[in-house]
């Protein structure tokens, strides 16, 4: 059986029909959902194969990410038979955790699976005096929502002991079975081949990738959002930091949907939300911490000067943020909304192909004080370049090149390719490693 996460696909039916599902085992979670007719797609997890090999060499293994992302099913299949798996949700569990560590974590010689460890931080120091006993390697499997990075226990506790996976909803490539090659193709100054794929680009962004949002009729699916931004807000964020006004992330949340793909302007945010800029830092760092936001970083280097150094926000997913800005997919109306959007799910899927590959690129941007920017600078270890514009449009215009090119042209070898990913069906060379590729290609062959 493969590692796969088991989730519902919907199938056209008459409108009475009405199936209730309730689907539980090592390989999938609890569900209750009331649709027209439901049947099983699997989807195989490209980060399981690391994770895997991480529980041979390391005493622990964290996987971290978003509420929601298939953590726990991916655990459970890949803790394998005779494991102990506890969530920290269920609060039985947690008061054990937290009132008895030791006898929490005595389970004798089998391997334990703990759901949500950033609900207990007791557990990082009792379990680091486990494992320095008995150095045996795959002894914890923990996951968690947030970046436990972010708890001081966890990084200075268990430093050498644990290494450090990350899973992120679902990338293209995992919704449509393929393989995940672009860096490896764009740093060869290839392009990987677009598959065949009717979907409306329109569509897909709006969707995003977390498992049980994808099978969700664009009325549900927004609710689910809904809910889940309500959660993240109200519950998770208490896990890693004690907010005295918990009640503000939601406008915050909603003031950084609209503001995704652009610079973060912390200045503008608190005059809008009359919040001190110290205090909307802090916000946005635990909003970072739990896998909502990201900042990306201004790519800079000697050769190029007057570069801003501000970053740009972007969400994890642009299904949130689609659902957040009440966006509706092939709207004339909201045009200006999808650009951004179309940004944001770019970003989202080079950090999920990021998340599996072994050896992936940093993610930057470029942005000069005269205004000319690029949305994504991948950057290897020997500092080669692929330089990355985002168009939401089906018609290439040659200008849109025109940064990528001076950057080429200041860079010499250094500089592989630039691409223009647009709305288009095909691939166009326009210049000297200068092309433009359907945002497909993404995860094409």
């Amino acid at each position: 059986m493969p590692r796969a996460y088991l989730r519902p696909a919907i199938a056209d039916c008459g409108p009475d029909t009405t199936l209730f599902w309730r689907l539980f085992d090592d390989n999938i979670k609890l569900i209750d959902w009331q649709f027209s007719a439901i049947t099983l797609t699997m989807f195989t997890r490209q980060a399981a194969s690391g994770i895997v090999d991480a529980l041979t060499f390391m005493r622990i293994v964290a996987m971290t990410g978003p509420r929601q992302s298939g953590k726990s099913t991916l655990a459970r299949q890949i803790a394998g038979e005779g494991a102990v798996y506890r969530s920290l949700d269920e609060p039985d569990l947690l008061s054990f955790a937290r009132s008895d560590p030791v006898g929490f974590l005595d389970v004798g010689e089998r391997r334990l699976v703990i759901d949500e460890i950033q609900r207990a931080p007791q557990l990082i120091l009792p379990m680091k005096a486990v494992v320095d006993l008995n150095t045996r390697p795959g002894q914890f499997l923990i996951t968690g929502s947030a970046d436990l990075t972010a708890l001081s226990t966890v990084q200075d506790a268990l430093t050498g002991r644990m290494a450090r996976k990350t899973l992120l909803p679902l990338a293209q490539v995992e919704l449509t079975g393929k393989s995940s090659g672009f860096f490896d193709a764009v740093f060869a100054n290839q392009v990987p081949k677009s598959p065949a794929d009717d979907r409306p680009i329109e569509q897909i962004v709006a969707t995003g990738g977390f498992p049980e949002a994808t099978s969700l009729p664009v009325g549900s699916r927004r609710q689910w959002f809904e809910a889940y931004g309500a959660l993240t807000a109200q519950h998770d964020i208490a896990d890693i930091a004690d907010f005295d006004r918990g009640d503000l992330l939601p406008n915050l949340i909603a003031q950084l949907a609209l503001r995704t793909s652009g610079t973060l302007n912390i200045s503008d945010l608190s005059k809008t939300l009359q919040l001190a800029r110290a205090t909307i830092d802090r916000y946005i760092a635990a909003l970072e911490a739990l896998y909502i936001v990201a900042r990306v970083q201004p790519w800079s280097r000697n050769e190029i000067s007057r570069l801003a150094k501000t970053p740009k926000i972007h969400f994890l997913d642009s299904g949130l943020v689609a659902a957040l800005c009440r966006y509706s997919p092939g709207s004339i109306e909201q045009r200006a909304v999808f650009g951004p959007l179309l940004e944001t799910f770019v970003f989202a899927e080079l950090l999920r192909l990021a998340s599996f590959h072994s050896d992936p690129p940093s993610i930057y941007h470029l942005r000069s004080l005269a205004g000319e920017e690029v949305d994504f600078i991948l950057e290897t270890w020997d500092r080669k370049i692929v330089a990355i514009e985002v168009k939401a449009n089906a018609t290439v215009n040659y200008d849109w090149f025109k940064t990528m090119r001076t950057l080429r042209d200041t860079l010499g070898p250094a500089f592989v390719q630039g691409i223009v990913l647009y709305t288009g069906k095909e691939v166009k060379q326009f210049d000297d490693r200068m092309v433009a590729a359907p945002v497909s290609c993404l995860w094409g062959d």
